[in-house]
């Protein structure tokens, strides 16, 4: 028996082909589904995120430094106070 045993008498050579190429576009087409999805939960999740203002009168002298993940996306924000 070959590779499709006793089915491959009912699938012939093109319609491998054919058959493999719906396996293909349907995982990519489920890759990019789940890309939408997850994509869009980033950026609504981003267009909720508060960012405070930061009075560096009140910090003493140095740096300062805030961050944000939201991942795969992170923010570092550093700031001098004179």
């Amino acid at each position: 028996m070959g590779q499709w045993g006793r089915f491959s008498c009912l699938i012939n050579p093109m319609s491998k082909k054919v058959l493999i190429l719906i396996i293909i576009l349907a995982v990519t087409g489920i890759i990019g589904v789940g890309w939408q999805i997850i994509s869009g939960n980033i950026v609504k999740e981003a267009n909720q995120v508060v960012i405070s203002f930061v009075d560096l009168s009140n910090i003493e002298d140095g740096s300062y430094t805030g961050e944000y993940t939201l991942s795969p996306v992170k923010a570092v924000e550093n700031a001098l106070s004179q």
